[in-house]
């Protein structure tokens, strides 16, 4: 869900650095491998990304996740998939 940061780092007013960048932390700066140094304001950590329905699958298993289908992306009718609407699995 993208509440505005993805046009920011866009447009340059908010930028990433990526974990091998770094050299190490301080309580307020990034020193970085090329020693220049970047204030740091919040540090996200990552450590992988599964789409919803690899959750469903490995939660409920393959007959469900088949069943109820593809989650997030716009479907053929233009809605976001097995979101804000029933889904063909009852109860889900």
């Amino acid at each position: 869900m993208d509440e505005g940061s993805s046009e920011l780092i866009t447009k340059g007013e908010k930028g990433l650095l990526h974990y091998n960048q770094i050299n190490f932390f301080t309580l307020k700066n990034s020193l970085l491998k090329d020693n220049s140094v970047v204030p740091g304001g919040l540090i996200v950590l990552t450590t992988g990304y599964y789409p919803r329905k690899e959750l469903i699958y490995r939660s409920l298993g393959e007959k469900f996740s088949e069943k109820i289908g593809p989650v997030w992306g716009i479907g053929e009718d233009g809605e976001l998939n097995n979101m804000f609407r029933r889904t063909p699995q009852e109860g889900l």
